[in-house]
């Protein structure tokens, strides 16, 4: 029978031992009473290579650096098929031809960016060629992700999810759009719960005092031929961000205009 040498570590005396020998883990030969040819095959590998941390040095880089490359470049296979599913989602939501078939499609974009803003990446997952109206604060306090679902009516229906980061913790918001229930959108303090529903394209921090306020400049289409620029102040300190605050000449919280 074929014998082979196994330097045992730290002990410098060499064991010869049948190659039969199981070399699977304790628990699986005294559990199955018999060897697992299929199991015991990469194990020997890993069993020499790390036995000898010093004298195969490159024999460990040679076995783990393929590993190493597969799980660095896991994190951008993720984000390069979730941008593009999102993406499938956007072109949905704008090609679809009925309010039911946009509205599900919509959904799935959500769920689908709501998965990768629920993630530790989150605030530094990126969004390559995605077309998507997407803000970003620059003291990295927030990101804020906002689309329009339109109408077979004219008008438009918008979605947003809101991701604060507080220390320790990220918190993600979505925002419901309540314009139809919202009378004076010129003065109303807003929630996430409570949103005047608009697409964010640029957001400019402000400081007054110790506290930081984020202005986010709008569009918001309002029917077929009536359009909106919208001035949105949050704010996120506090248990709940805020939408609305006097800023503005007038004491406006929401200068809105026809664009």
């Amino acid at each position: 029978m074929e014998k082979m040498n196994v330097l045992f570590m730290h002990s410098g005396q060499n064991y010869r031992h049948p190659q039969r020998v199981c070399r699977v883990g304790r628990g699986t030969c005294q559990q199955n009473g018999r060897y697992s040819a299929i199991v015991a095959r990469p194990i020997p590998l890993f069993r020499r290579v790390l036995s000898h941390p010093f004298q195969r040095s490159s024999a460990v880089y040679r076995a783990l650096f393929p590993l190493l490359l597969i799980f660095l470049a896991l994190p951008g296979v993720v984000r390069g098929q979730s941008a593009a599913t999102i993406t499938a989602h956007l072109r949905a939501v704008a090609e679809a031809g009925t309010d039911a078939l946009r509205d599900s499609a919509s959904d799935r974009l959500k769920a689908d960016l709501r998965a990768v803003l629920s993630s530790d990446s989150a605030f530094t997952a990126d969004f390559p060629k995605v077309p998507i109206s997407r803000v970003d604060a620059p003291d990295g306090k927030l990101r804020l992700f906002t689309w329009n679902v339109p109408r077979t009516n004219g008008t438009h229906r918008y979605e947003g999810l809101l991701l604060v980061n507080k220390g320790r913790k990220q918190v993600l918001y979505e925002l419901r759009d309540m314009t139809e229930q919202i009378t004076d959108p010129a003065f109303a303090p807003l929630s996430p719960e409570n949103w005047y529903g608009a697409l964010y394209y640029a957001l400019v921090p402000v400081k007054r005092g110790a506290k930081t306020y984020y202005t986010l400049l709008g569009w918001k289409g309002q029917s077929a031929v009536e359009t909106q620029k919208v001035v949105e102040v949050l704010s996120i300190s506090g248990s709940m961000p805020r939408f609305g605050a006097p800023l503005f000449p007038g004491e406006r919280k929401r200068p809105v205009s026809p664009s």
